[in-house]
């Protein structure tokens, strides 16, 4: 699938779709990257799905992050910030622990999409952070 194969393997197993039906987990990764995470998809909407996927995964979340963020020239925390205020528009913000592990599923299952479609970082995060 690509490097992140077990945080890969994660968020499909969360969206409840079988591992082996190529079609079904693209087409969910296309729905989750044209419309966000915010959205809501099986097993990340509500803040206990979210915290949950979170506090299982969070070491495969922060080593995509700190990769990412690298790549970017740019802290985790850079970055987090930046996803955040694309996501939310400004919108909403982070109160609590529980919003922000909720933040950090939801970076998870749309880097998780972009990367099966092919495209690893969304174009509105990616101009972003070019130079």
């Amino acid at each position: 699938m690509n490097e992140y194969a077990d945080l890969t393997q994660a968020v499909i197993r969360r969206l409840d779709l079988p591992l082996e039906d190529d079609v079904a987990i693209r087409e969910k990764c296309l729905e989750i990257y044209e419309h966000g995470a915010a959205v809501g998809f099986t097993g990340f909407t509500y803040y206990d799905d979210t915290t949950e996927f979170y506090d299982l995964h969070h070491h495969l979340i922060w080593e995509l992050l700190g990769d990412i963020a690298e790549a970017q020239s740019c802290t985790p925390l850079e970055y987090l910030v930046t996803f955040y205020q694309t996501l939310s528009n400004g919108q909403q913000h982070v109160w609590d622990e529980k919003t922000f592990k909720n933040y950090l599923a939801w970076f998870a299952l749309e880097w998780v999409a972009g990367a099966v479609i092919g495209d690893q970082m969304p174009s509105i995060l990616a101009s972003k952070f070019e130079q």
